[in-house]
């Protein structure tokens, strides 16, 4: 299995992070399998033939198709956050115009009395994003540095 080619098949799915964790649990709980299946030496006869190759290789593949579907279900709150960002930069910067007439200030008072609604909706936002989170915090797998940027 080419790996690069499941990370750009990964990628391009649309798929929800409960579709995800299944098969993330299968090939971490694969990769335990191998290590308790696959000895590190075997004897035969007169000779020793070592297992540790293979076991690590088999072992390995399955902890790096896991993380390539953790760091996939990861992107899903970080582009949350993101966007929830930049909804509350929109609503300070219109809370931080300047008001120069009466009637900028009357529809600065109006968006201030639908503001309530607005903050609710990015608050149920915000509770979504935070579930994704704890989700992909089952799996303990460390992001890079370059994926969580501030």
């Amino acid at each position: 299995l080419d790996e690069a080619a499941f990370a750009a098949k990964y990628e391009a799915d649309e798929r929800p992070i409960a579709e995800m964790v299944p098969e993330a649990k299968k090939h971490l709980q694969l990769a335990a399998e191998m290590e308790e299946a696959i000895p590190l030496r075997m004897p035969l006869g007169l000779f020793t033939v070592s297992c540790t190759a293979v076991r690590n290789t088999l072992v390995e593949r399955h902890r790096s198709l896991a993380a390539i579907i953790v760091k996939r279900m990861s992107a899903a709150p970080m582009h949350s956050a993101h966007e929830t960002g930049k909804r509350f930069a929109g609503v300070l910067q219109r809370l931080n115009q300047p008001t120069e007439t009466i009637e900028e200030v009357a529809e600065l008072e109006e968006y201030a009395r639908q503001l309530p609604a607005e903050l609710a909706e990015l608050q149920e936002g915000i509770k979504a994003m935070v579930a994704e989170q704890e989700v992909v915090d089952q799996f303990e797998m460390v992001s890079p540095d370059a994926d969580v940027k501030a």
